[in-house]
């Protein structure tokens, strides 16, 4: 189990903070290793991760390079419990090939990860690797077919994010075997994720700005964290995502 969490938008000095109490409360999902991505305006990607705990990234000066909030559209952060691979700086998570920046949550069964690799024709020391490498050589579609192909084989689990340097967007997916939530400003030029909702909501109630939330009406009351749909693929153009709407983004 692991964990994903990130803010993306309009992002502020204040988002900052929000990140780094968003990456402690993930701490609980993945004490193994902790890493982050932030996007620029400019589409550049500065990351920072090490195999260790939350506090020990914050002391690193990759982190403060990465952790700009007036000059990026995009945090992305995570928190690994090793299930394949050593616990070591270089299987921590986010990776990145080619255009492809990403993150992943689960595991896959051993011969779809036997036949992603294949395709692939390079080894991987973990499946998460893998699969960041299948999306920006393969696709997301190919990636995820050769992920479920097969009658001797399982459906891995996954919940996947990632940012796509070649049109500039953010992307999510999940499947039935993985959590993961997300939030909306009211302007909706901002918005933030998490592997539970929670998780948003303590980071939302320390942090040092108010957050206004978008909600939905629903029987249960108003509503201001919605779950990803299984297998729906999400992608946000963060440009547009910064100037907001006056509806919810489709």
């Amino acid at each position: 189990m692991c964990g994903l969490v990130g803010i993306a938008g309009n992002l502020l000095y204040h988002d900052e903070h929000a990140l780094k109490r968003l990456l402690m409360n993930d701490f609980f999902r993945g004490e193994h290793s902790t890493g982050m991505a932030a996007v620029r305006m400019t589409g550049e990607v500065f990351t920072s991760k090490i195999a260790a705990d939350p506090i020990q990234l914050f002391g690193l000066k990759s982190f403060y390079t990465a952790l700009n909030g007036n000059a990026s559209r995009a945090f992305l952060g995570h928190n690994r419990h090793a299930t394949r691979g050593k616990v070591e700086t270089v299987n921590a998570h986010p990776f990145t090939f080619g255009d492809i920046t990403g993150m992943h949550n689960g595991t896959l069964d051993y011969k779809s990860f036997r036949r992603l690799q294949d395709e692939l024709k390079e080894e991987f020391s973990v499946d998460s690797m893998a699969i960041i490498a299948g999306i920006d050589r393969l696709g997301i579609e190919k990636t995820i077919s050769l992920c479920t192909e097969g009658k001797d084989s399982k459906e891995g689990a996954w919940a996947i994010v990632w940012y796509d340097a070649k049109d500039k967007s953010l992307n999510f997916l999940r499947n039935q075997h993985r959590p993961l939530w997300y939030c909306y400003e009211k302007d909706f030029k901002k918005m933030m994720w998490a592997s539970e909702w929670w998780m948003m909501q303590a980071a939302i109630n320390e942090a040092v700005n108010k957050y206004d939330l978008y909600t939905e009406k629903t029987k249960e009351g108003n509503v201001a964290f919605f779950s990803f749909k299984e297998n729906v693929h999400y992608k946000y153009d963060l440009a547009k995502l910064c100037q907001g709407s006056d509806k919810r983004p489709k």
